[in-house]
């Protein structure tokens, strides 16, 4: 349900690999950074890429990047 409303641009969603693959390859999804953090159990964050236009969605994108890289230092 959360990756439908991203796919409809409402924002964006966390999802496993397995469940973002196919929109990411297919390009209805697409990753807002491309840093890669992983964890053994690690979602991916992944928007339409119109909806990394919107200042809000680029809030919790830097806002979420920021705290992964505290994570790794």
């Amino acid at each position: 349900m959360i990756l439908a409303a991203a796919i409809a641009g409402e924002g964006f969603a966390l999802g496993r690999g397995p469940a973002v693959a196919e929109h990411l390859a297919r390009g209805r999804l697409v990753r807002p950074f491309a840093g890669v953090w992983r964890a053994e159990w690690s979602y991916w964050m992944v928007a339409p890429a119109p909806a990394l236009r919107r200042p809000a969605v680029m809030a919790v994108v830097d806002w979420l990047a920021a705290q992964c890289a505290d994570d790794e230092a």
